[in-house]
């Protein structure tokens, strides 16, 4: 069995990678690697403030629980990086050969739970487009498609999506309870990072509970342990992330369809629906609407964490 400090193990492929690197973190108190748990831990009382439970899962056989939570993570890890707002750091560890390499194996680890087009077939279209733009096209791209704010044409916030009839106060309740999950789990959002709702700041969260999962297992902390991570993820991904970001990505790919950004946004659906099947969850609609621009306006409050004017000014948008 490997221990924290060695690469783990897929059966019928080689070791993931050493992916140490420069890649920054969204969590100001939480420093990842490809291999292993490098985290502050969750408080003791985050049992109690887990979001509720959605069912009495039974971890998998133990190695392969191990090498699925560990490929999970890195995939996500490797999402939040792509989706975050590009640097020089960020591109080159993106093009490492080492990141590519892990990668490629965490998809080889998740294939046989896809329908359509697999996660290998996606990652290699994603490397392709990637190796043949460069830098300053990616983060053009980058702010062409979300801009410097909320509201750009494909918005990459999960609160600019959502029910036109919602509660008005949809808008900061969903804040509040992704704040929750973070507490939960330890973690602080860095100091003048992205909004709780940014799709880098739930990937990495994604990424923070897979490899939980996977630590679970490997360290024998029983399955209570194990289980706490695996409902958290199943509620994140049915109450956030994988309610919003199918829409998130058919809109990048309309955006952007001659874009290396357009195969990333190809990735994480395929992702996002690789994982619902596996967690026997429904991904959200690619057709859910954004919100206007009005309504946003109306559910601001002082106390939700958007008290500034809303992104896009006054201009109300709905289309597809």
């Amino acid at each position: 069995m490997p221990t924290p400090s060695e690469p783990f193990v897929t059966a019928g492929v080689e070791p993931l990678p050493d992916c140490e690197s420069s890649a920054r973190s969204v969590f100001g108190n939480y420093q990842a690697t490809g291999k292993g748990i490098d985290s502050d831990e969750a408080s003791a009382d985050a049992a109690t403030s887990t979001p509720r439970r959605r069912g009495t899962a039974a971890p998998p056989t133990l190695q392969h629980g191990i090498d699925e939570g560990m490929a999970r993570s890195f995939l996500y890890r490797y999402l939040a990086q792509v989706f975050d707002y590009p640097d020089a750091d960020v591109w080159g560890w993106i093009n490492e050969p080492a990141t590519i390499q892990a990668l490629r194996l965490s998809a080889a680890a998740l294939a046989g739970t896809g329908e359509g087009v697999s996660l290998t077939t996606r990652v290699e279209t994603t490397l392709s487009s990637l190796c043949s733009h460069g830098f300053e096209r990616f983060q053009d791209d980058h702010v062409a498609a979300f801009g410097h704010g909320a509201r750009g044409s494909c918005p990459i916030n999960e609160i600019e999506y959502g029910d036109l009839k919602a509660d008005p106060l949809f808008q900061p309740h969903r804040l509040a309870d992704l704040g929750a999950f973070y507490r939960a789990f330890g973690l602080v959002v860095s100091d003048g990072g992205e909004r709780h709702d940014h799709v880098a700041v739930e990937l990495e969260f994604m990424a923070v509970l897979t490899l939980r999962e996977a630590h679970a297992l490997e360290h024998q902390l029983g399955h209570d342990e194990w289980l706490l991570n695996r409902e958290a993820a199943i509620s994140f991904m049915h109450d956030h992330i994988g309610r919003w970001t199918p829409a998130f990505s058919r809109r990048v790919a309309r955006a952007l369809p001659d874009s290396p950004m357009r195969a990333c946004a190809d990735l994480l659906l395929a992702a996002i629906e690789n994982d619902c099947r596996r967690l026997e969850l429904t991904p959200g609609s690619e057709d859910l609407l954004l919100r206007p621009v009005d309504a946003v306006a109306e559910s601001m409050c002082s106390g939700c964490g958007l008290d500034q004017t809303p992104p896009g000014g006054d201009t109300v948008t709905n289309d597809r």
